[in-house]
C-alpha cells in the first residue's frame, strides 16, 4: 500500500476540523511519519488493546476519541463558557496514540518498549513542530501525565481517553481498566519469564 498524505486525510477526516491550514498539515504528516518509521501495513491495522479487542483497530479510538473530547469542549463552553483551543484538542486527539505504532511493529518495538506510546508520539510531534500546546496534550493524556499539570485541552483529550477506554472494555469484556493493566502485567511476566 502506498503510504499518502492522501490516505491519512481518508483515514482520519476529523483532520478538517482543524481551522489551521498549518497545523492541519502538520498532524496529518506526523502520522505519515509514524506509518513509515513504524513499518506497519496501514494505522487501521494496529489494534487499539493488542490481544484484548482485536476488532477495535487504533484509528477507530482516536476517531472516537477526537468526537468526544470536541462534544465535551463544547458541552463545557455552553454550560460553563470554559474556553479551550479547539485546533489543539481535535490535533492532541488526532496525535494522541501514535506511538502505539512503534510497539506493533518490529521495525520500532524497541522505541515503544523504552519510550512508552505517550513519549514516543510525543517525539514524532517535536518532530513534526508542532506547537508545544499540542506535544502537551499527547504526553500527558496517559496516566503518565498525572505527573505534570495538564492544561484544560489536555485535561478533556485525558478523561475522554479514559472514559472510551473503560466503556468499551466494560461493553466488551466485562472487566475494567485496572483489570486489564494487570492483566497486561501479567502477560508481560509470562513473556520476561519465557525469554530467560
Amino acid at each position: 500500500m502506498e503510504k499518502t498524505l492522501d490516505h491519512i486525510r481518508r483515514l482520519f477526516p476529523e483532520a478538517e476540523q482543524i481551522s489551521d491550514p498549518e497545523l492541519r498539515q502538520k498532524v496529518c504528516r506526523a502520522w505519515l511519519t509514524v506509518w513509515e518509521l513504524s513499518g506497519c501495513e496501514s494505522p487501521d491495522t494496529v489494534t487499539f488493546l493488542p490481544g484484548i479487542l482485536p476488532e477495535i483497530d487504533n484509528v477507530a479510538h482516536t476517531r472516537a476519541v477526537v468526537a468526544m473530547s470536541v462534544q465535551f469542549a463544547n458541552v463545557m463552553k455552553s454550560f460553563h463558557n470554559v474556553q479551550v483551543n479547539m485546533d489543539y484538542i481535535i490535533a492532541g486527539a488526532l496525535l494522541h496514540d501514535l506511538g502505539k505504532y512503534f510497539r506493533s511493529s518490529p521495525n520500532s518495538a524497541k522505541v515503544g518498549e523504552l519510550l512508552g506510546h505517550a513519549f514516543s508520539a510525543a517525539y514524532i510531534a517535536i518532530k513534526e513542530d508542532l506547537p508545544v500546546e499540542v506535544v502537551h496534550i499527547i504526553s500527558a493524556h496517559s496516566n503518565e501525565g498525572d505527573l505534570i499539570k495538564r492544561s484544560t485541552e489536555a485535561a478533556i483529550v485525558h478523561y475522554m481517553d479514559q472514559a472510551y477506554a473503560e466503556v468499551i472494555l466494560r461493553a466488551k469484556t466485562n472487566i475494567n481498566r485496572e483489570e486489564f493493566h494487570k492483566l497486561r502485567i501479567f502477560k508481560q511476566a509470562l513473556r520476561d519469564e519465557a525469554k530467560k
